[in-house]
């Protein structure tokens, strides 16, 4: 029986009977690994998720179900057992997976029962075996850019492998170390270095065992790389020990490996046994920080020459186990014990966001270092400022001295000592800590400080750091349940619950609400602790829902925590209770701030009115004083500064601050007043924007609206209950923003809310003149964007509204009036009214061109443009959008030329220049994504995607049409959703897939249908029509056909007329009805000859509209043959075959197949000779000579 090997641990590679199988897409491998490696039933909903995340659910299901059906083809479908729900990996199939191999060895070793420290041969073999099969890192090179939570779950399993092996070298090195085979252990010390080559520990391990083995040579070498890497890494020396070790080597007082003692033995390599071997889906430490565990190699002299004591201290043993952190830990290693010229280092942060644990750990794990002892002063108990040096003389156990200052005798003490000490919650006595901390720098040459602190000393050579939130993850339901503890955040919080409810477990319906409870509470450990205090009465789902009000839940901490610790509350009283007078008033305000705020808007915040008297608790103060405020916030860890490269500085409140500043503004009575000055600021912001959003400097005010989209919210709210007009103002404004940055339905939604509230308070009362231009412009821009969205019908009523208004301002309401009409004549051209938009589009041009406004100039001659393409007229169509392009480049419409571009590029693609049409809708694209348009780039990416499809690129079609679905998903926009699943549909079709063809057509016509285009679900129901035709179901295609010609007859959408008339005859011809196949098909062809009439403009697009009269010749040929007139039906095939050849439309299958049948059975009716002579007749013809021989033979 054939057996299936998956290697892993490297590059990734499949072998059958150990022959390699290629994978041609990595999108097929990924989905075998996940499930070789999790070994459990999986829902297609599911993988589909996590392998197609910016896919909706049908179309990532379908991707799956490809990629499966491949990956069977591929292997054989023996190794996977799949339904219509679920996959997994065929149990009794023999699969074997290079990963679970490794493991397996490891876990042999474990459960081996024998003393730690014992040489154990029979350990040895399946360690050996283990590290042998690890030939890289899991996956190497191995990425799915578009799959972050498989991404994720790759990471995760290849930081756990790694410290497997880190784990199983370091025992490799003491098994044959002690069995005296050195040169072995040096092989596997050095691949274990190889993990982290800047890991000084392991380079001593090396040294010493070059040392024993007698190549000191070689250990002399290894000390001079270690130096080097510190060095060109690091820009550091080696520590003591190594420096001390390689001395000892040097100097030649080393004993040789036979001569040394156990005792001496150990203390020179360390005790290696202790390492433990991870276990599998361990959430242990990182590789790091299990090495770190190692007892590090003294470099101690020989049992004759005198040892140095081990260090003392007088930290406290840690009560619960230290989570995450390991970048923090490197980086406090990295600046104070690494880095020569660092002697003091502040940790400040918020209250409860681990401070005080952040510094005990590192200096635990630094105790080795310091020979005069680790030090914990703690300071939170006093009050005194003067006792903090007693204080601290009592912590070191230090004689007092005899006179003189306490400051004095603790310097005297500390000056010729080499020790840590750990200054902890320094806050409260910031400026004695400050002055002590000096002193000691100044007098104290070997003596290092770390200090944990709500604010900075502020001091010369003090490094800060801020300690960060606890890590969370953004979206639980994206992320297996098994990955979500890898989090710090959710780790801590389940570890606390376990606590006080030892049964407790995370599952998939809790998950979510655990996450949640990490988000809202900002990833801070004490608010996480006091949260999981509560499971023991209530569940999780009921905490989340609780956390509004969190302060009122949040408290019966640990009864031997400090009392500032025991609440929320107190937690931060502990802080506020440290601030001044202004800096209270200041943190009151900005709490009505949402997502973060500048100086500018803090200013605003407290800028004095003109009348406003200023007292010493009124709410004004001068600007450098906000900005000396709010600096003396950010240093006391309650305000966070976010600082970017190029970018102005951000200030935000952590969610728990702000709502405790916004119940202290409450208390105080100031929030009206504070509000208004928010919302003022933010209606000035706004209106400072939007006329300079099409210029070219549009690009900055739209990133600066983005970064301040959640304050803008918070004044909009608070406006529609308090001042209508300016919450009428405010959304108008937003308009480019909303269009251009994708947030069109929430636009639409605040300005259908102002709208109706300004109805409702204005009650029975006619507008004023002065309030008319606010709902104006409001129901313009509420218009604009229901067109933006397809909703055609509800935009012509809001915009017709808005007209009414404009006029009867007159002079003053011209420009008003003007885009009110471009946007009525526009819309009209979308509804297939051409005749009504004419006279809209060309008064609108008129009023532009009087009042000299460019950009409404250049809205309409595109809007005048598209009504040219409409009607074939492709000459007047590019000289609008050639001269709106230069009128748009000459303003800096950088939004405006792409969707110029664009425009260029459908008319390129209709004269069937596919070239320049791909040229220039890329150049489109390209803009879009400068300015952040994703809407449009959801809709150009999918006309991109329709070039490429005609060219028969259908894989790169798909590609662009996926990436257009994902933008209009993420936007929520159903138009652009509906465009690329219609389009999805086309392309199945054109490849065969029936079934794929209609799931998209249907989700295209759902949608089409919610938002009111019309004319699309037209169209989408002939092309179901047509599906359900091929499938065999002729009724269906009947109802689908008759419901298109239902809704294009009225609107005079002749493109779907025409296309369901086809659909008509083809059944009609299939079921014998051959008189009623021709009377429908010369009913199309007539009204495209009527059209036609009109224009030779519109007449030139017929005849190069692959879904009009080609098809209806084709099918009047396939009619032809069923009535045995052989000679017609190769007449009109030979015209068709020229047809297709001139404008290279690529056929679909079930196109080809019913064309290749026609032409056979035509052949088969006249012979070759016959057959060849009407063929040539039939390609000499044009396809408009062809109509009009086939009219002509009708009547």
């Amino acid at each position: 029986m054939a057996r299936l090997n998956l290697f892993l641990l490297g590059a990734p590679r499949v072998e059958i009977d150990d022959k390699v199988v290629e994978l041609s897409r990595r999108k097929i491998l990924a989905p075998l690994v996940y499930l070789a490696l999790t070994r459990q039933s999986h829902r297609r909903d599911t993988l589909a998720t996590l392998f197609w995340p910016e896919a909706d659910q049908r179309g990532a299901r379908a991707s799956l179900r490809r990629e499966l059906h491949i990956l069977n083809s591929t292997l054989g479908t023996q190794w996977l057992e799949t339904d219509r729900e679920t996959v997994t990996l065929a149990p009794n199939a023999p699969i074997w997976v290079d990963v679970e191999a490794f493991r397996a060895h490891l876990v042999a070793v474990r459960n081996h029962d024998h003393h730690a420290d014992e040489a154990c041969g029979a350990c040895l073999e399946p360690l050996t075996a283990a590290v042998t099969l690890y030939q890289g890192d899991f996956l190497a090179g191995f990425t799915l850019s578009d799959c972050p939570e498989f991404d994720d779950w790759q990471f995760i399993h290849a930081d756990e492998l790694r410290r497997d092996l880190g784990a199983a070298l370091a025992k490799l090195v003491q098994l044959h170390r002690e069995r005296g085979e050195y040169e072995s252990a040096i092989g596997y010390a050095r691949r274990w270095l190889a993990l982290d080559n800047l890991h000084e520990p392991v380079h001593r391990i090396i040294m010493t065992l070059c040392a024993q083995a007698g190549h000191f040579g070689a250990a002399l070498r290894q000390y001079e790389e270690c130096q080097r890497l510190l060095d060109e890494e690091l820009g550091v020396a080696p520590e003591a020990a190594t420096t001390a070790l390689f001395e000892t080597i040097r100097s030649r007082r080393f004993p040789a490996a036979e001569l040394m003692t156990r005792r001496q033995d150990d203390r020179m390599l360390g005790d290696l046994s202790i390492i433990p071997l991870a276990k599998p889906q361990d959430d242990g430490a990182t590789h790091e920080e299990a090495s770190r565990s190692l007892p590090e190699p003294s470099g101690a002299q020989p049992a004759n020459q005198q040892t140095i004591p081990a260090p003392h201290h007088n930290l406290p043993t840690a009560p619960t186990r230290f989570i995450g952190r390991a970048k923090e830990m490197a980086a406090i290693r990295q600046l104070l014990f690494a880095d020569p010229s660092c002697r003091l280092l502040t940790l400040f942060g918020p209250g409860g966001i681990g401070k005080t644990r952040l510094a005990l750990e590192a200096a635990t794990a630094e105790r080795a270092t310091f020979p005069d002892g680790v030090w914990l002063v703690e300071l939170a108990p006093l009050s005194d400022p003067t006792l903090v040096p007693q204080t601290i003389i009592s912590a070191l156990g230090a004689p007092e001295g005899a006179g003189g200052s306490t400051l004095a005798t603790l310097t005297n003490y500390l000056c010729t000592r080499q020790a840590l000490l750990v200054l902890d919650n320094c806050e409260h006595l910031i400026d004695t800590c400050a002055h002590l901390a000096d002193a000691l720098l100044r007098n104290c040459p070997q003596v290092r400080l770390l200090i944990t602190s709500r604010e900075i000393l502020g001091i010369g050579g003090e490094a800060t750091f801020q300690v960060p939130p606890l890590a969370f993850p953004q979206r639980a339901q994206l992320l297996a349940l098994d990955q979500l503890p890898h989090f710090e955040a959710v780790d801590l919080f389940l570890e606390r619950a376990r606590a006080v409810l030892p049964d407790f477990q995370m599952t998939a319906a809790n998950a979510v609400a655990i996450v949640q409870v990490c988000r809202w509470l900002d990833g801070i450990p004490l608010a996480l602790e006091l949260a999981a205090a509560r499971v023991r009465m209530l569940r999780v789902e009921q905490i989340a829902e609780r956390l509004d009000d969190r302060f009122r839940l949040l408290t019966s901490g640990s009864r031997t925590a400090r009392q500032r610790h025991q609440t929320l509350r107190a937690l931060i009283d502990w802080s506020y209770d440290l601030l001044t007078l202004e800096e209270r008033v200041i943190f009151h305000g900005l709490a009505v701030f949402a997502g973060g705020w500048t100086l500018a808007g803090a200013e605003a915040l407290y800028a004095p009115p003109a009348a406003e008297q200023r007292t010493e608790t009124a709410l004004s103060f001068a600007p450098f004083e906000v900005f000396d405020l709010l600096s003396q916030l950010v240093n006391k860890s309650l305000v966070m500064a976010d600082r970017r490269q190029g970018e102005e500085t951000r200030y935000r409140l952590l969610e728990t601050i702000r709502q405790y500043a916004q119940d202290k503004l409450l208390a105080a009575g100031n929030d009206t007043q504070i509000r208004k000055r928010h919302l003022a600021y933010y209606l000035a912001l706004t209106e400072a924007a939007a006329p300079q959003l099409r210029g070219p400097v549009g690009v900055a005010w739209l990133d600066q609206l983005e970064a301040e989209h959640d304050n803008l919210r918070v004044a909009f709210s608070w406006a529609l209950t308090h001042e209508i007009d300016a919450a009428l103002r405010l959304a108008a404004n937003l308009l480019w923003f909303w269009h251009i940055r994708g947030h069109k339905h929430e636009g639409r939604d605040w300005l259908h809310r102002a709208l109706t509230a300004e109805a409702q308070v204005r009650g029975v009362q006619p507008l004023t003149t002065a309030q008319t231009p606010s709902r104006a412009q409001a129901l313009y821009v509420a218009g604009f964007l229901a067109q933006m969205t397809a909703e055609l019908n509800r935009a012509y009523g809001l915009v017709e509204e808005s007209l009414a208004l404009w006029r009867s301002l007159g002079l003053a309401g011209s420009r008003g009036c003007a885009y009110a009409l471009a946007c009525l004549g526009a819309i009209a051209l979308e509804q297939g009214q051409p005749a009504q938009a004419k006279p809209q589009l060309e008064e609108a041009l008129a009023l532009f061109e009087q009042i000299d406004d460019l950009l409404g100039y250049a809205e309409t001659l595109s809007a005048l443009g598209n009504s040219a393409l409409a009607m074939g007229d492709y000459e007047q169509a590019q000289i609008l959008w050639e001269k709106q392009l230069s009128l748009r480049q000459q303003i800096g419409d950088r939004d405006g030329t792409a969707d110029t571009l664009s425009h260029l590029g459908t008319l390129a693609f209709w004269q069937g220049d596919f070239h320049r049409a791909r040229q220039l809708y890329e150049e489109s694209l390209a803009g879009f994504q400068g300015i952040g348009n994703r809407w449009a780039m959801g809709f150009t990416l999918c006309a991109l995607g329709e070039v490429l499809q005609a060219e028969g690129s259908y894989v790169e079609a798909v590609k662009r049409y996926q990436a257009g679905l994902a933008f209009g998903r993420d936007l929520g926009d159903n138009h652009v959703t509906a465009s690329a699943h219609y389009q999805l549909g086309r392309v199945a079709w054109a490849q065969g897939d029936s079934a794929g063809a209609a799931q998209s057509y249907r989700e295209a016509l759902r949608l089409m249908q919610t938002v009111g285009h019309f004319g699309g679900a037209a169209k989408t129901l002939c092309a179901l029509g047509e599906v359900a035709w091929v499938q065999g179901d002729r009724d269906q295609a009947v109802r689908h056909c008759e419901e298109a010609l239902s809704i294009s007859r009225p609107m005079h959408y002749q493109l779907a007329t025409g296309a369901a008339l086809y659909g008509l005859a083809k059944v009609a011809q299939q079921r014998g009805d051959t008189a009623r196949a021709i009377a429908l098909l010369q009913e199309a062809l007539t009204q495209e000859r009527t059209e036609a009439a009109k224009s030779r403009a519109v007449w030139r697009r017929a005849l190069r509209d692959p879904w009009g009269i080609p098809r209806f010749l084709e099918a009047l040929a396939a009619v032809a043959v069923a009535q045995n007139e052989g000679t017609t039906a190769a007449i009109l095939l030979g015209t068709t075959d020229s047809w297709h050849t001139a404008v290279r439309y690529m056929r679909s299958p079930f196109e080809h197949t019913r064309r290749k049948e026609a032409v056979a059975a035509s052949q088969a009716m006249l012979g070759e000779s016959p057959f060849t002579a009407a063929w040539a007749t039939g390609q000499a013809l044009s396809l408009e000579q062809a109509v009009d021989d086939v009219l002509a033979a009708c009547q």
